[in-house]
Parts: C-alpha cells; sequence; structure tokens
C-alpha cells in the first residue's frame, strides 16, 4: 500500500530510473531522461522557494547556490549511454539545472558541466550527489564556495555566492504510485504524482507537508518516543502519535506555503481532488483525517492566515517541536 503524505523510514540513493515498458530507441531514452530532469527541477525550484521563505522558522540552515546535482550512477543500465551523451557527465557529479533567482543563476552554466572541484576538495570520483552538497555546504558557510566545473573539454572555476536556507534536499522519484514522504531530510514525491498535479501551488502543498515534518522534527520525536512503524503504528499509542504529527504537518504546510508566496488555499484543493485518490485505504486508517477532513481544517488555516499581513509568520505550533510526543 502507498504512503500517503507521511513519514517514510528511509530513502536510498542513487534512485535508478525504471526501464520503459518496451525497450526504447536512444531518442525515446534521451526523452525520458529530460522529461525527469523537467521533474527534479520543478520540484527543487519548489523546495528551494519554500525553504529559502522559511528559513526564520528552521532551526538549521545550510549555505545553498541555487545548483541542483545529479549523479552519474543514477543512470546505469540502458539510460548509461544516454545520460552521457545528454549530460557529459566528465565527473561522478553533474550539473543537472540551475534555479532561476538562486545565486548560481547569475553565471552561465550549461546542463552539461561536471563537477570537479569545491574550493579546494576533488570530487571527480564522489559517489553521491548528497556527499558533494556536504562539501559545497562546508565550503560555503562563509559566503561563497569556489567550484571547479569541466564541460566537454573546457574547465573553468567559479565564486559563487551562498544563500542560507533550511537544511533538507527534495527528490523526484521515479514511480508509477502516488506517493510522498520524508525520512526527516530528504523529500520524495514519485514522478505519478507530480504528473497529476500540474499547478505548481497543489504540488508545493505536498512539498509544505513533508517539510513541515521536517520543520517539526517529526522523525526523530517519533522513534524517540518509541512509536512502531509498520503495521503496528495504527494502534493504540502509535496510532495517537501519528495522527498528531499528521495534523500537525497540514497545519503548518498552510504557513509555509503563505511565507513563500504560494496559495494556502490550494492544499484544500489538493485534498478535494487529487488528493482523494492518494494512497488508498490508508486515507481511512486512524492514522490520518479522510481527505474532506484535511480540507476544512486547511480552510480554516488559510482563512486565518489571510487575515495576517507581516512574512514570515511564525505560528504558535513551532513551540511544540522540542517538546517529546506523548
Amino acid at each position: 500500500m502507498a504512503a500517503t503524505l507521511t513519514v517514510i523510514p528511509g530513502i536510498a540513493e542513487p534512485r535508478p530510473l525504471k526501464p520503459a515498458a518496451a525497450p526504447g530507441t536512444g531518442l525515446d531514452r534521451k526523452s525520458d531522461l529530460r522529461a525527469l530532469q523537467a521533474a527534479d527541477l520543478r520540484l527543487a525550484g519548489i523546495f528551494y522557494r519554500i525553504a529559502k521563505a522559511n528559513a526564520a522558522l528552521c532551526q538549521t540552515l545550510v549555505p545553498a547556490t541555487g545548483l541542483i546535482l545529479h549523479s552519474r550512477s543514477a543512470y546505469l543500465g540502458q539510460y548509461e549511454e544516454a545520460a552521457a551523451e545528454l549530460f557529459g557527465f566528465e565527473a561522478a557529479i553533474g550539473v543537472e539545472g540551475v534555479l532561476p533567482g538562486s545565486p548560481a543563476a547569475a553565471f552561465d552554466i550549461p546542463d552539461t558541466s561536471s563537477l570537479t572541484h569545491i574550493a579546494a576538495a576533488n570530487v571527480r570520483s564522489a559517489t553521491t550527489v548528497q556527499q558533494a552538497l556536504r562539501t559545497i555546504e562546508q565550503a560555503g558557510s562563509g559566503g561563497s564556495v569556489d567550484v571547479s566545473l569541466a564541460d566537454r573539454g573546457r574547465q573553468r572555476t567559479l565564486r559563487i555566492p551562498t544563500e542560507r536556507i533550511c537544511a533538507g534536499r527534495v527528490e523526484a522519484q521515479v514511480s508509477a504510485t502516488d506517493n510522498a514522504g520524508t525520512d526527516g531530510q530528504t523529500i520524495q514525491v514519485t514522478t505519478e504524482l507530480m504528473n497529476r498535479l500540474p499547478e505548481d501551488d497543489q504540488l508545493a502543498a505536498v512539498v509544505a507537508h513533508e517539510f513541515a515534518h521536517i520543520v517539526l522534527d517529526h522523525p526523530d520525536r517519533l522513534t524517540r518516543a518509541g512509536v512502531a512503524r509498520g503495521l503496528f503504528r495504527e494502534f493504540g499509542r502509535n496510532r495517537r502519535l501519528w495522527r498528531q504529527t499528521e495534523i500537525e504537518a497540514d497545519r503548518l504546510s498552510a504557513y509555509l506555503m503563505a511565507n513563500a508566496g504560494y496559495d494556502p488555499r490550494a492544499a484544500q484543493r489538493f485534498w478535494l481532488g487529487a488528493g482523494r485518490r492518494v494512497g488508498g485505504g490508508l486515507l481511512a486508517s486512524g492514522t490520518h483525517m479522510n481527505a474532506r477532513q484535511r480540507a476544512a481544517m486547511l480552510a480554516r488555516e488559510a482563512a486565518a492566515i489571510a487575515q495576517i499581513e507581516a512574512r514570515p509568520i511564525m505560528p504558535e505550533l513551532l513551540t511544540t517541536r522540542d517538546m517529546p510526543l506523548d
């Protein structure tokens, strides 16, 4: 059963592409990769906007450049050749794209660029995107980071400013199921769910819900409270605490959206529309309110937000995040 906008226990990297239903041509594979690239950048742009606008609400901030990275190892198998042709990959980590309005957007950085050095560190053989991002965060803590790029034989070094945003990461997961979740550090949203949400405000509602779990430290607090995962979470105290965190994440998500300039009423539209089809029977379980209940609660939060002019809004719910769940 698919999870329904809830905390998932772990996320693995890299996430390989699933083979097509039937063997495709090289052109088809390149089209697949371009579609995945567009999904990655759309999702990353929404997360970046939310993470930047809500920096005042977060306990942990990290320096960010706006570079969206991807790993050569994510495209092994039938997509390996097409990925090399499209993106170059002269090193293990490439630049999948640059977010508009970010510090890196001031530079001409094509998506055929590969990372060779971050500050003085040689990252040609870096194995994961997370490792490269950690190196950027460490090197960029002073307000800028020197990044060396290789692109079709051309080598250059850029000094890119950094801006501090909320800690976290987002990833489009190639899947035919409707799903989203977080392990407390990374948010995953499936490509199928993204395809169902052409309106960015509604996709932002999904991202904001999962990000609210991170802001409120729900995964770690559930662990410290000894709450069970899997089947046993739907019984007794486990169910009550899971439900509490889901309600809190729904409520906070509306404020995260509003602070980022998204319409908080989009969360209500999501649960009255596409959200009603997400996750099958889990919507009716005791760990979640049903779609109509969630929509009604989010409508009340949106109405309250409409009366507040100041941004960012600092909701009282934030005062609970250091409290044990009980």
